[in-house]
């Protein structure tokens, strides 16, 4: 009687497991949400998926969609060859751990130059939305041949950290590290390349770190960024809350920084230097629709162009470089180490800081069309100027 029973219970058991089996090939259960554990990319989806994000709802095509499991990537190269295509989608508080490996993306953002595109990640190489989304990479290398992609874009409360990797960029449009609403990414000891110096190189608008709305925090401890790229391209990109520990920036065509909205970049040791040549000038109406005629267009270091942003440097050194060669003085006064317009009103906090300034048209501060740019020099080397320039509209207060 107890051999029927236990042979009865062995039959029902075989019959659950069996009808959960064929329940998942069938409706494509997530294993990992019922069992826990890693999952390869084996248990990634792929295709379209919708997703609400900043209260719109946004269309993705992924190659790879990581959805509530954990996946982890141990050396290997991964590609993502077609347009406007995500590598690696991760949403419902799944996580990608990467260790050692190589992303390439190809494939062109057709919509590079538009807001959605831009602004949602939808040809970036990993894109992480929605509160415990999350990335930890080491060791990787990002190769961004595309135009409008970010090596890891974040929104939506995801967070992602990155150590000792690199990302090199030969597209137009794109980014290193971008955070969007209440998301965070901290980004360790990696090195960041975009464009090349040579006198050719035609890429644009690209930016090494972007916080693009009031909540998203970026940390950035370390590293190299060089950046090659020209109009509308500035290292750093800032509406929320960035911090730099003891790096090294060099932007070749561009501002090192610019801030809007309530942005707050904050340096911490660690050198930044902005190099501009004559032709290669940052066309502010152009990108934010400010209210002064064609002529600003801007050649300095740290630009704010609207809202209240801060600005604090400790233990920094900032220098503004640039050519002499210009003609035109009613343009060569526009170059400053800070400037400031459309009717922003920025903080600038410098303690124990060094600003170098490279030639004798260029001055420390500068405002225009209704601004106010607040200076505490009281950190600032002896040795630096202290002149600045403003319209009949603007003030520059602190020095």
């Amino acid at each position: 009687m107890e051999n029927n029973k236990s042979h009865g219970k062995i039959i029902i058991l075989t019959f659950v497991v069996a009808l959960v089996v064929v329940m998942g090939l069938v409706f494509g259960l997530n294993w990992n949400a019922w069992f826990g554990g890693n999952a390869g990319l084996g248990q990634a989806q792929t295709g379209e998926r919708s997703l609400v994000i900043d209260d719109e709802e946004q269309v993705y095509n992924a190659k790879y969609i990581i959805d509530g499991i954990d996946v982890k990537l141990s050396g290997g190269e991964y590609v993502s060859e077609k347009d406007n295509e995500v590598m690696f989608l991760v949403v419902n508080g799944g996580s990608i751990t990467i260790d050692g490996s190589t992303l390439t993306k190809s494939g062109e953002d057709v919509y590079a130059e538009t807001v959605e595109n831009g602004f949602y990640g939808k040809n970036s190489m990993i894109v992480l939305v929605g509160e415990n989304s999350r990335a930890d990479i080491k060791n990787a290398n990002f190769d961004i041949k595309s135009n409008g992609t970010s090596a890891v874009f974040a929104v939506e409360g995801a967070n992602a950290t990155v150590e000792d990797s690199n990302v090199t960029a030969s597209g137009s449009y794109s980014a290193g590290f971008t955070a969007g609403d209440s998301s965070e990414i901290t980004v360790n000891n990696t090195e960041i390349n975009l464009g090349d110096d040579s006198e050719e190189a035609s890429m644009m608008s690209d930016r090494a770190y972007v916080a693009f709305l009031p909540s998203a925090k970026i940390t950035v401890n370390g590293g190299v960024v060089n950046n090659y790229t020209y109009y509308l391209a500035a290292s750093i990109y800032d509406e929320g809350d960035i911090t730099v520990n003891n790096a090294k920036f060099y932007s070749s065509n561009s501002p090192f920084a610019v801030l809007s909205g309530n942005g707050k970049l904050t340096l911490n040791g660690g050198e930044y230097t902005s190099n501009y040549p004559f032709g290669r000038r940052f066309d502010l109406k152009s990108v934010y629709g400010g209210h002064y005629d064609n002529s600003w267009v801007i050649s300095s270091a740290v630009i704010f162009a609207g809202g209240e942003p801060t600005f604090v440097s400790n233990d920094a050194t900032l220098t503004q470089k640039s050519y002499s060669t210009l003609s035109d003085l009613g343009e060569a006064r526009l170059m400053k180490a800070f400037f400031t317009a459309s009717g922003a009103k920025p903080t600038v906090k410098l303690n124990n800081t060094t600003v170098n300034i490279g030639t004798n048209t260029v001055k420390l501060a500068g405002a225009v069309s209704g601004s106010t740019l607040t200076i505490d020099a009281s950190g600032l080397n002896a040795e630096a100027s202290r002149e600045y320039e403003a319209d009949e509209t603007s003030s520059v207060t602190g020095l």
